[in-house]
Order: C-alpha cells, then structure tokens, then sequence
C-alpha cells in the first residue's frame, strides 16, 4: 500500500512538473551544486515472494531514471565534477554525476548497455577483495538468514533472542543483526561472524551468494573499454573504515587502490567509504593517498568547495 502510494505521489509530482519546483527551490536554499547519485545492483527479475531483501531496482525502471536525467539534468563524470568543485570553475545547471558501489555483475550486463543507449557516464566504485573471490561478508550474512532453517537466533553480540518463525520476523532479525555488525571493532568482526554462521546451523564453503553476483577483472577492464566508466576503490573488505584501527584503514585504502591500478593499468583517483563511514583519521588516509574521497553525507547534494577527501 504504501508502496503504491508512494508511486502515485512521485508519478504526480513528475507529471504535473512540481518537481521542477522543488529543485528551484532547493537552488535557491543551497546554491550550486552538485548531486552525486549512487546505485549498487539493477536486476531484470519481478520481485520474489519471501525474500528477506527488497528486490534490486528493476532495469527498466534505472532506464527510466535515466531518461528523466536526460531530460531535466546535465549527467556529467566524476572527474568533472572534482575539477569544479576544486576549482570553482562553473559546471552545467542541475548537473548529477551517477555512480555504482561494490562492483556487481549486473552493472555490467543489465546498467551498462542503458547507459550506452542514452550515452550517459557513470563511475563504478569496486570492492577489490570481492574481485579478487573473497565474498562480500554482508551479502553472505543476508544469504545465511535466507537459507537458514533455525526459528530461534541466539546471538552473543544481540540482548535478547531472535525469533526468526516469520518472514516479516526474519527480516526484522537480519536488519538488527547487520546494524550490530557494521558497529564492531575489526578485532570482533570475524568471531561475530564465525558465531552467526554457527547460530544460523549453516554449512559449507563460503561463497559469495550467486544472486548477489560479482564482476570478474576482464568484465571490469570491458566496463573500463566502454568510455563510459570510470572506476574508483571501494576499500578490500567492504569494512566500514571508522571500526578499524589506523594501520588496517591505511591497508583497506591502499590495497585496494593498488590491485585497481595492478590489473587495470591505469592510475586511482577516486574511493568511496563504505557506508559512507569516515572520520578524520580516514579522511587524513586519503589525503595521504592523493585520492578524492566519495560519501554520501548531505543526501549526495555537493556544493562549490565542498570537502573532497
């Protein structure tokens, strides 16, 4: 229902041109500026039934975000948009850069082609570890929840017990779990992990889930081929940067950059937090690194002389 609704209002606004009102009056509010849009995984599957996570935006409907940006925005690269934004150089009214996090496949076969039909630049921010065959532990703890069996969640880093007997249940459970999750020093996150597994009686190898697919390196230096795509890192491990200790941080960064810049041949300039985490001392890291720094502060709206680390 509210779904619906939510539809109706956005299909009335967009028709009626009140959001062109809207972002007038935001202009007027905040000045210039520039949106930074991010997206994770497009899919061309209908929704599931009984699955814990919302289905991924339906391509069809990334393909008509994007002829609205066509229509109303001047989408322009990341590296535009840093050069303006640093130097105070004027850019194009209403500009939006559109970028993708973590590094999944379906960038490659469902985003690209649409971006290639309307002719519009993007930056991929990839997981390098992911690249390289280490699951993304987040989406192996939403896989864990999917396939496990047990009612009852008993979790030492959790107050209480978790019933997991209903969808609606389960889906509260693994929301409060990874909100734990992503809080823990680095030192806790890998026994938490171990214990999680083991609560949720799952067996076998870890894997990264095959729905939740990732990019190989020749899919990346094909997205890189396009002209369309620029690709920055995204840390190793997906860790939020402001749980680990300053020597992991600076690895994560640096690690990540170099196996980009290794396999790619081409240099990094670009990394965005995870989470959109970061506290002084990661911001002091990429700094160190020469490297422009992506958050996703501010709900992405980034005005002349904005921080860009």
């Amino acid at each position: 229902m509210k779904s619906t609704l939510k539809t109706c209002l956005a299909a009335v606004a967009y028709y009626s041109g009140a959001f062109l009102l809207v972002r007038l009056i935001h202009r007027h509010l905040f000045g210039p500026g520039i949106k930074i849009l991010y997206y994770h995984r497009v899919s061309e599957a209908a929704p599931a039934s009984g699955q814990l996570k919302p289905t991924p935006l339906a391509v069809g409907k990334f393909e008509d975000h994007l002829r609205h940006l066509r229509r109303f925005y001047h989408v322009i690269r990341l590296e535009e948009a840093v050069e303006s934004l640093a130097s105070g150089r004027p850019f194009p009214p209403h500009s939006v850069v559109i970028t993708f996090d973590d590094g999944y496949r379906d960038n490659l076969t469902l985003a690209l082609p649409k971006l290639e039909k309307h002719g519009l630049p993007a930056t991929l921010f990839v997981v390098s570890g992911a690249i390289d065959g280490k699951p993304l532990w987040l989406d192996q703890v939403d896989s864990w929840f999917q396939e496990s069996t047990v009612s009852t969640l008993r979790f030492s880093k959790m107050d209480a017990e978790l019933s997991l007997e209903t969808l609606a249940e389960r889906r509260e459970a693994l929301g409060r779990v990874r909100s734990v999750l992503k809080t823990l020093p680095s030192r806790e996150l890998g026994p938490a992990l171990l214990e999680l597994r083991g609560a949720l009686a799952i067996s076998g190898p870890d894997r990264q889930p095959a729905e939740a697919a990732v990019l190989t390196w020749d899919e990346l230096r094909r997205m890189a081929a396009s002209g369309l795509i620029t690709l920055g890192a995204h840390t190793m491990t997906h860790r939020l940067l402001p749980t680990l200790e300053r020597e992991e941080m600076r690895w994560e960064v640096a690690e990540s950059c170099r196996r980009l810049s290794q396999e790619l041949n081409q240099p990094v300039r670009f990394f965005a937090y995870p989470g959109g985490a970061y506290n002084s001392a990661a911001q002091a890291i990429i700094q160190e690194a020469g490297l422009v720094g992506c958050a996703t502060k501010g709900a992405g709206f980034n005005p002349w002389g904005s921080d860009l680390t």
